[in-house]
């Protein structure tokens, strides 16, 4: 029995998840991957020989049917010495600003991805690319080189998606170039799907108090009690990540929650592009003491607007204290309007239905 089951069944009989047949079977397949695709029961059951020449594993399935828990345990007790793991948003704005510093280089067009993809080969002898989604043309035309170059320099991925490979870059601008990129994933790739009736982001969670006004000793110690509970004794330590060459900080990171102070997410200048980068890291992000707004905090208020949209659209758990109930929260002059959208998702947010949702 491999490492990463036996943690996997440890975490079962401790109670911290529910045993499911399907997870334990990705941990073989996962185990045998990452260790020269050495044949395991299942693969035999699963997969024919041509399993030996695929470098990429791709796991796709439901938000919340434990993709990240088990990515997270394959790399804690498996992965090797050089390893990579990114959210794929992340790693694509990593990607275009490498080539445009090699293009200011004077690095032939030609060149431009064999040598990136030569910089991470440096890097990286396995990529773990959290979901993993193709949404814009400039990823889209770039990612079968990107990959190609990556597949002949052996690089392993292992990457995690809500998509079925078919479906990739469904609808996008110009698909029919994408079309061959989607052919070398089937070609090259062990496709998994991995199914569970459990949400496993929500569990436990999805009945408790969310947002907490006004802000005192009790209301603190309960947002205390939900960080305590959720990051199950992970330690908790701040993460810096690269967005444009620019340095943003994740703070107070454990077991996939965060937690800010408002002025530390939202008085810097922080953008979408900056809160979408840091969703490769969290499901559930706490953001205390957020006070009333006014004409005079209206940047302030933007970037709160920004990152509700950001956390709505992708599904994350909010939880949150204010000076006063949030539904009551004012508002500067010229963003009254937009500021009621922003109170509905709020509103939406902590929802059981929201939180308990797939």
């Amino acid at each position: 029995m491999s490492k990463a089951l036996d943690f996997y069944l440890d975490l079962c009989k401790a109670g911290t998840i529910e045993k499911n047949n399907n997870q334990i079977e990705l941990i073989s397949e996962l185990d045998s991957f990452l260790t020269n695709n050495e044949k395991s029961l299942f693969s035999l059951i699963q997969f024919t020989s041509k399993k030996s020449t695929q470098n990429c594993f791709y796991i796709y399935g439901s938000v919340g049917s434990g993709k990240t828990l088990l990515m997270d345990l394959i790399s804690k007790v498996k992965a090797p010495d050089k390893f990579l793991r990114m959210h794929f948003h992340e790693f694509m704005i990593k990607t275009h600003d490498a080539l445009h510093e090699l293009r200011k280089n004077n690095e032939s067009k030609d060149e431009l991805i064999p040598r990136y993809a030569q910089m991470i080969q440096a890097e990286a002898k396995i990529i773990f690319f959290d979901e993993f989604q193709v949404d814009n043309i400039a990823d889209a035309m770039i990612l079968g080189q990107l990959f190609t170059e990556f597949f002949k320099r052996n690089i392993k991925i292992i990457l995690t998606t809500n998509i079925f490979p078919d479906d990739l870059y469904k609808d996008g601008l110009q698909r029919e170039l994408f079309l061959s990129f989607i052919e070398l994933i089937k070609r090259k790739s062990i496709i998994f799907e991995l199914n569970t009736e459990k949400d496993y982001r929500k569990l436990n969670f999805s009945n408790d108090e969310v947002y907490f006004s006004p802000i005192n000793l009790a209301t603190t110690h309960k947002i205390n009690d939900l960080y305590k509970k959720l990051s199950d004794g992970h330690a908790i330590a701040d993460k810096d990540i690269k967005v444009k060459g620019r340095d943003v900080k994740i703070k107070r990171l454990a077991h996939r929650v965060s937690r800010f102070y408002f002025e530390e997410i939202c008085g810097d200048s922080l953008g979408a592009e900056d809160y979408l980068s840091m969703l490769g890291s969290f499901d559930t992000i706490i953001i205390e003491k957020i006070s009333n707004f006014s004409n005079e905090s209206i940047n302030k208020q933007l970037r709160f607007m920004n990152l509700v949209d950001v956390l709505y659209d992708h599904n994350i758990n909010l939880i949150l204290s204010s000076e006063i109930p949030i539904n009551e929260i004012g508002s500067a002059f010229h963003l009254k309007e937009k500021f009621k959208r922003t109170l509905s998702r709020l509103e939406e947010m902590k929802s059981k239905k929201y939180r308990s949702s797939k």
